[in-house]
């Protein structure tokens, strides 16, 4: 497969930028909109609007979902610009990061993943059959979403710690029943297709031999034998795994016969008990943020909107809800 072109993002100039014949700039690169130090040109935008004319409705509401769909398509896809132009800045204000090595690396999984019939996420599936116009589209594309979802996480992050520890310990107080751990077990199992097999796993374990390393060598089904740690009764996917909350520690059992053969030791029992509230505290936070309490993260979110707001500058042809003042 070739490998995707370098995208081609760069902080100081926006998108696309277009050189007439003779070395100097064009007309098509006068910037009708800057996002702090961020030209969009009108080639930038000529650009997209091509690109979002090829666009199906459902990719569209995706890719342009906090823009109305009953403007046009110009002022939609400058909307689109100004928000992606907003990404990045807010991004390197934020310190935070997104090779293009990784950008290029993502997209070859999803290809894969689109190739092959994975599941994928809606949003990345409709985002990587795009009808882009160059290969850094796509690329460009999947760089803003991967930014904004880091920012989001750490607008997220931010609003939690907002939350005032007396309601943090209020909810501990009046939901200790969300915080009870069941007893957790650490099982050693060795699963084999035939009688024989796990006899002979048995006198070997008897013998003197080393659990685990019978285990190893002996244990015929991976995805069910071997060590299992940190198991829990809601977690079993067999009926016959029960067998393995009512043995004791330390006991050899079997062969028993399931689906296959198999025998275990039961080799460590963690009790129940309730989280503290240092370890309830994070799923707090996060239940609380988006319930609640989800006004500070919309506060969050208002005060960087008004930030980058007053940031955007759109001549007057070009104005938008985004912008704050006038580009002269």
């Amino acid at each position: 497969m070739p490998k995707p072109v370098r995208v081609l993002i760069v902080f100081s100039s926006m998108l696309l930028v277009l050189l007439s014949s003779g070395g100097c700039a064009s007309d098509s690169s006068e910037a009708i909109a800057r996002v702090g130090s961020m030209p969009i040109t009108s080639a930038a935008l000529r650009h997209w609007m091509s690109v979002g004319a090829a666009m199906s409705p459902s990719t569209a509401r995706v890719l342009l979902r906090d823009v109305p769909e009953q403007i046009g398509l110009k002022q939609r896809m400058l909307s689109f610009l100004l928000s992606s132009a907003r990404v990045i800045g807010e991004a390197r204000a934020a310190h935070i990061v997104v090779s293009d090595a990784a950008v290029s690396a993502v997209l070859e999984r999803l290809q894969f993943a689109q190739r092959e019939n994975l599941s994928l996420q809606p949003d990345l599936q409709r985002l990587i059959t795009i009808k882009a116009e160059t290969p850094s589209d796509r690329l460009w594309l999947l760089k803003i979403h991967m930014l904004n979802e880091r920012l989001e996480q750490r607008n997220l992050s931010q609003a939690e710690q907002r939350i005032a520890r007396p309601q943090l310990v209020s909810y501990y107080a009046t939901h200790r029943r969300d915080f009870l751990m069941p007893e957790r077990r650490d099982v050693a199992v060795i699963e084999t297709f035939h009688k024989k097999e796990a006899e002979i796993a048995r006198r070997e374990i008897d013998s003197g031999r080393d659990l685990l390393q019978v285990v190893q060598l002996r244990n015929e089904e991976a995805a069910v034998g071997g060590l299992k740690r940190g198991l829990t009764r809601p977690a079993l996917r067999h009926e016959y795994e029960e067998n393995y909350f009512n043995a004791p520690s330390h006991t050899l059992v079997g062969p028993l016969r399931a689906e296959i053969y198999y025998l275990f030791e039961v080799t460590a029992i963690m009790p129940a008990r309730l989280r503290t509230f240092a370890e309830a505290e994070p799923i707090i936070r996060r239940e609380l943020i988006v319930g609640s309490q989800r006004h500070l993260l919309e506060s969050v979110k208002y005060a960087l909107a008004q930030r980058w707001r007053a940031e955007t500058k759109c001549r007057a042809a070009y104005k938008s809800e985004q912008c704050g003042g006038g580009l002269t």
